[in-house]
Order: C-alpha cells, then sequence, then structure tokens
C-alpha cells in the first residue's frame, strides 16, 4: 500500500499447486514469497516473478477499495511485456 505500484504475472496454466500455494495461502507478512521463485526487479521496483510466467505487468495505484477482508487495487499499467 505504501508504495502506490504492483506487480501482475500472467501463469501458465500447467504452473503447478506447489508454486502457486505459497503466494495464495500465505501471509507475505509471516513468509518470504520470494524466496523460492526466479524474480526480477521491474522499472518501478516491483518484482516480476518470472518463473512459470508467460507475461508480466507493473502499475501505479490510481484508486483502492476495501472490502473488508481484502482491499482491491486498481492501477495505472506503467509497463508490460510479453515472455513466452
Amino acid at each position: 500500500m505504501k508504495s502506490k505500484v504492483f506487480s501482475a504475472s500472467v501463469l501458465e496454466e500447467s504452473t503447478p499447486m506447489t508454486f502457486l500455494g505459497p503466494f495464495g495461502f500465505k501471509s507475505g507478512r509471516d513468509f518470504d514469497k520470494l524466496s523460492k521463485v526466479s524474480f526480477r526487479a521491474g522499472i518501478t521496483g516491483c518484482p516480476l516473478i518470472t518463473e512459470h510466467a508467460l507475461s508480466v505487468l507493473e502499475a501505479e495505484v490510481i484508486d483502492l477499495v476495501d472490502l473488508g477482508t481484502h482491499t482491491v487495487f486498481i492501477g495505472n499499467v506503467v509497463s508490460s511485456e510479453i515472455l513466452t
């Protein structure tokens, strides 16, 4: 939230659940989600996960919506790349 930027990776359909698990089922406050995956820093400084990724994008946050249990970040894409 503080950085006002985020990234997203579009993953292959065949990405194994063992790869996805740490991202969807563990909190980044308790677990380093990037410790066992390939990534690089993007132009905003955000990590771009490249392992199993078809493409990546970075965005600047222009708004957010608090849904109680989750926050939806709305962004303006500043960089994107097709990896494969």
